[in-house]
């Protein structure tokens, strides 16, 4: 959710919006990624943890590379803050389609799920 700040760029604020707005985005942002590495260190087997952290790093780094390479055309075309608020709200239904699969999947691992059977 910490994408959602940025949606605010859309209305194009001044220096002072802009810098609060990315902050909070910044703040949030730090927040997830601490819960998110806290959940899945918790989740990952002992023996391969330091593999696995090292992929996902790997994959986060990559990840945000190929979101440059994408918003840098969008932003040509439509405009920088266009393209912000675009890349905020993207982030932030990602955030809730996966927090929402995680915890789903989460749920039905541990029994917590509807029972199907009467």
């Amino acid at each position: 959710m910490s994408g959602v700040p940025l949606v605010a760029c859309l209305l194009a604020p001044g220096l002072a919006t802009s810098v609060a707005l990315w902050a909070l985005t910044g703040a949030g942002s730090t927040a997830y990624r601490l819960q998110t590495q806290a959940s899945f260190v918790r989740a990952t087997p002992t023996e391969v943890r330091g593999q696995a952290l090292g992929v996902a790093t790997a994959s986060l780094v990559a990840s945000q590379g190929l979101a440059l390479l994408i918003a840098a055309p969008v932003a040509e075309a439509l405009g920088a803050p266009t393209t912000v608020a675009l890349s905020g709200a993207a982030g932030a239904l990602i955030a809730i389609i996966t927090t929402f699969g995680t915890t789903a999947r989460t749920h039905t691992r541990q029994g917590c799920a509807p029972s199907t059977h009467d």
